[in-house]
C-alpha cells in the first residue's frame, strides 16, 4: 500500500504539456513552469544525437545553403508544415500542490505563439483510486501552499504577512538540506485565516483559490493545499 501511494503521489507531481511549439526548448519550458514551484525534472521529446525536437528535424533542411529548385521546394514544403510540427514534455514538481497549480494556470496560455495543452499524465490507471483517496484526506487539513517566494524573505517574513487575515499555526518554508536556503516555496498551517479571493472548494469541484501578492518585487502565490500526506521533504 505504501509503495502505491508513492507511485501515485509522484504521478501527481508530473504535469503533461502538449502543442509546444518545436523550436522551444526546455529552458524555456522551465521558465515558464517554474514560478509554481521548483522543479525536478523536465522530460522532452529529444532526438539523441541532435538533441532537439524529432518534430522539428526536417525544419533545420532550410539552414542549408543550396540551390536546387528540388531543394527550395522541400524548404517551402517544411517552413509550411512547421506551423502544425508540436512537441511535448513531462515537467516533474518536487510536491504535487505545485503541479497542481501548473495545470490550474498554465492550459491554453500561449507559449511561442501557440496555445499549449495542460493535463495529467495518461498513465494515471490503476493509481486513479488512491488519487482520489489522497484528495478525500485533504478535506481534513487546512494549510496554504505558497509559491514564488522571494530568495530573501524568511519564515517569519511569510508569517507576519498572512497574520495580517487570522491566527496562523505555522509557517515553514522548504529548505535545501546542505546550504539551509529556501526553496521558494512552502506551506502555511491555519488556525482561524481568511484570505481576499482565496476560496474553498465548491461542491462541484470548481476551484478559485489563487491569490497573488507582491513581496519585494516578486508574486508570491498562495493556493489552499492537497492533504498532508502530500508534503514530500
Amino acid at each position: 500500500v505504501a509503495a502505491q501511494r508513492q507511485r501515485a503521489l509522484a504521478i501527481m507531481c508530473r504535469v503533461y504539456v502538449g502543442s509546444i511549439y518545436y523550436e522551444l526548448g526546455e529552458d524555456t519550458i522551465r521558465q515558464a513552469f517554474i514560478p509554481f514551484g521548483p522543479i525536478k525534472s523536465i522530460d522532452m521529446s529529444w532526438d539523441s544525437v541532435t538533441m532537439k525536437h524529432k518534430v522539428a528535424l526536417e525544419a533545420d533542411y532550410h539552414r542549408e545553403p543550396f540551390c536546387s529548385p528540388v531543394k527550395q521546394f522541400c524548404v517551402a514544403l517544411v517552413r509550411a508544415l512547421s506551423l502544425f510540427l508540436q512537441g511535448f514534455a513531462f515537467v516533474e514538481y518536487e510536491v504535487p500542490e505545485a503541479a497542481q497549480l501548473a495545470l490550474e494556470q498554465m492550459n491554453s496560455v500561449v507559449l511561442g505563439g501557440r496555445n499549449i495543452k495542460v493535463g495529467r499524465p495518461s498513465n494515471i490507471g490503476q493509481a486513479q483510486p488512491i488519487i482520489d483517496q489522497l484528495a478525500e484526506e485533504a478535506r481534513a487539513f487546512n494549510r496554504i501552499y505558497v509559491a514564488s517566494v522571494h530568495p530573501d524573505l524568511s519564515d517569519e517574513d511569510i508569517k507576519s504577512v498572512f497574520e495580517a487575515f487570522g491566527r496562523i499555526k505555522s509557517c515553514m518554508l522548504a529548505r535545501e538540506p546542505t546550504t539551509g536556503r529556501h526553496k521558494g516555496y512552502g506551506f502555511i498551517g491555519e488556525g482561524i485565516l481568511c484570505l481576499t479571493g482565496v476560496m474553498p472548494h465548491s461542491s462541484s469541484g470548481g476551484s478559485a483559490e489563487l491569490e497573488l501578492i507582491c513581496l519585494l518585487g516578486v508574486q508570491s502565490m498562495t493556493r489552499r493545499s492537497r492533504p498532508r500526506t502530500l508534503w514530500l521533504p
